[in-house]
């Protein structure tokens, strides 16, 4: 399986966990036809971040000509509420070509990474500060979810990459 991981991705890692403790977010509840649970900040504006994820993920996948997108993203234990069966629903695709995360919860929870299924089924460990990236139509999901608040739930920056 085509699955980038990278650790100790961000130098400023805990800055930008800050950034994300005080960034606004809207919960899913709250939107339209979104196709993500939990909450999400406005995309983000930050370019040194942006492009260092765009280089990496199209350095180890041979892109040319992409562009990025990416989020503040957090879930909590009560995310798992607003589906019927969390271990089961919880499983989606991408529209876009390429998507993935940076872990950014210091000490997260154990199996609480995410698992993504093709011919054979991988589940990436929740790790402070990795990066994550996979073809956005393989089906994935959280393996778990955990906290309460901002300061102890699962934060990461979810992006998604596509051809200009």
């Amino acid at each position: 399986m085509d699955v980038l991981v990278k650790d100790n991705f961000l130098n400023s890692v805990d800055r930008v966990r800050t950034l994300g403790l005080n960034s606004e977010y809207a919960c899913s509840e709250d939107v339209e036809d979104v196709g993500w649970k939990g909450y999400r900040s406005e995309e983000l504006k930050i370019e040194s971040i942006n492009r260092s994820i765009l280089n990496t993920v199209s350095q180890y996948y041979g892109l040319s000509g992409y562009y990025i997108r990416s989020y503040f993203h957090l879930t909590y234990e009560r995310t798992k509420d607003t589906l019927s069966n969390f271990h089961v629903d919880k499983y989606h695709f991408d529209l876009p070509e390429y998507a993935g995360l940076i872990y950014l919860t210091p000490n997260p929870l154990k199996e609480s990474g995410t698992t993504i299924n093709s011919s054979t089924r991988i589940t990436v460990e929740n790790v402070y500060n990795r990066l994550v990236s996979y073809p956005g139509k393989l089906y994935h999901a959280p393996t778990d979810l955990f906290g309460d608040s901002k300061d102890n739930g699962r934060m990461t920056i979810t992006f998604f990459i596509d051809p200009l």
